[in-house]
């Protein structure tokens, strides 16, 4: 029941409609069951199978619910791809790979039924949107479909032009798979976040190669990933002008090309923007970039909560604490911040660190305490909380107090291996508590995990 909820959760409003329309003009008791538990899903009135099966046919879950589970999701996975796919509330991307994939399927039905050249013009359409937004996986059919109607005609200069497009678009494929297998080996944290000489100079060497193959295609998705690996390998380096740099080439890409265009692709690139101007110590062009990036953001979704927390580090640095602690407050009110177990106590451990830089030292240890469960050692968060403690307490000059807790804090360091805990998220952590208490250790951290 889960996964159908999620499913039909992210449906849109017309989509959504599409589905109830389809139902109310069809008779038959599957199709009315299957109108029923889609509309208790929607209504949030059936959490379980249990609830479900109950309401439906006043018995167990079986294999008959089974299957109407199974037929209502292929019901709805079916009328995701009915409606236009120019979609407004879709990328640019999305919609042409969802109408190129749509033109192919019905240029090859048109083929199957011997009407050829009916289906060529489909093929061509298909063609136009593919090439536009580097359509790789997309180029290879419709270019082998176009070859094999060249062949019936005895169109040799078409079979062989078409012939000549397959191997250069193998190429390319070759050639992208290479660029995002060098981006992974790059962005690995066991590979990146070692400080060594040799694994630096393996990253330059990799980035060289990178820049090698941006140089010798003409593939913007290639360039894209060129750009972001040399984004993520200087900031690595702590090289933070280069690293900004690169990201405005990112950003300009993503903003102009069509192959990697998309609300997405400009919200992540604004907001990998804001964390390097915050590492620079530039925090009014930082909030701007991710107020960017928060109005390209669909509502709701994770990625906006992470969002927040930037604009949140953004307006700390700045000491703009009446807006860092509006932003904890609308994050607050995320349903997301409990659908992880990090979010909790990563949130009271910002909250907590606000109320110290403002001198509200109780309500920091009230923080601290109230959310204790929050800040296991489970989820990594302890050490950066039993440290803000220990400081709230010299700030309250409760010597006695403090010994007890350096005991305890030393007990926790012998334990550290083996709970949830990482070299970035201690960065991560100093780097907050460092700012909070007056230091400037940005230039010295790598600032996000």
């Amino acid at each position: 029941m889960e996964r159908l909820s999620k499913i039909i959760n992210v449906l849109k409003p017309a989509e959504l409609q599409l589905i109830k329309n389809f139902y109310a003009r069809k008779n038959g008791e599957s199709r009315s069951k299957r109108c029923q538990l889609f509309n208790m899903i929607l209504e949030g009135k059936a959490k379980t199978d249990k609830d479900a099966a109950k309401k439906l046919y006043n018995l167990k879950p079986n294999s008959t619910f089974s299957q109407l589970k199974k037929r209502l999701k292929e019901d709805i996975l079916s009328f995701l791809l009915y409606l236009p796919s120019d979609n407004k509330n879709e990328s640019p991307f999305l919609s042409a790979e969802i109408t190129a994939r749509k033109l192919l399927i019905q240029g090859k039905v048109l083929f199957s039924r011997g009407l050829s050249d009916e289906a060529v013009s489909v093929f061509r359409k298909s063609m136009m949107i593919a090439e536009r937004y580097e359509l790789v996986d997309l180029k290879i059919p419709i270019y082998d479909a176009m070859r094999t109607h060249a062949d019936l005609k005895s169109d040799t200069r078409s079979y062989a032009d078409y012939g000549n497009r397959l191997k250069e678009t193998f190429r390319d494929q070759e050639d992208l798979l290479k660029a995002k297998e060098y981006n992974h080996v790059l962005t690995t944290p066991e590979i990146s976040s070692r400080p060594n000489s040799g694994n630096n100079n393996r990253e330059i060497s990799i980035l060289d190669k990178m820049k090698s193959g941006a140089a010798r295609s003409s593939s913007k998705n290639i360039r894209y990933w060129y750009y972001t690996s040399a984004v993520q390998c200087y900031v690595n380096k702590r090289e933070l002008d280069k690293a900004y740099s690169y990201c405005l080439r990112l950003l300009n890409l993503v903003e102009q090309e069509p192959a990697c265009s998309s609300r997405s692709n400009k919200a992540g690139v604004n907001l990998e923007l804001a964390k390097i101007l915050i590492r620079l110590e530039r925090y009014d062009q930082a909030i701007e970039r991710t107020k960017k990036a928060i109005k390209l953001l669909h509502p709701g979704i994770a990625r906006e909560l992470y969002a927040w927390e930037v604009l949140f580090l953004a307006h700390f640095g700045n000491n703009d604490f009446h807006e860092a602690g509006q932003v904890i407050s609308k994050a607050s009110k995320y349903r997301q911040i409990k659908a992880n177990s990090q979010y909790p106590g990563k949130w009271s451990f910002l909250q907590a660190n606000l109320n110290f830089v403002q001198g509200r030292h109780n309500e920091s240890l009230h923080t601290l305490n109230t959310n204790n469960g929050n800040n296991g050692d489970g989820n990594g968060w302890l050490l950066g909380c039993k440290i803000l403690e220990m400081l709230n307490i010299i700030e309250l000059q409760e010597y006695t107090w403090l010994d007890f807790k350096m005991e305890s804090f030393r007990k926790l360091l012998q334990r550290l291996k083996q709970g949830n805990f990482t070299r970035c998220k201690g960065i991560y952590m100093a780097s907050i508590l460092s700012i909070a208490y007056n230091q400037n250790p940005i230039n010295n951290a790598i600032l996000f995990y």
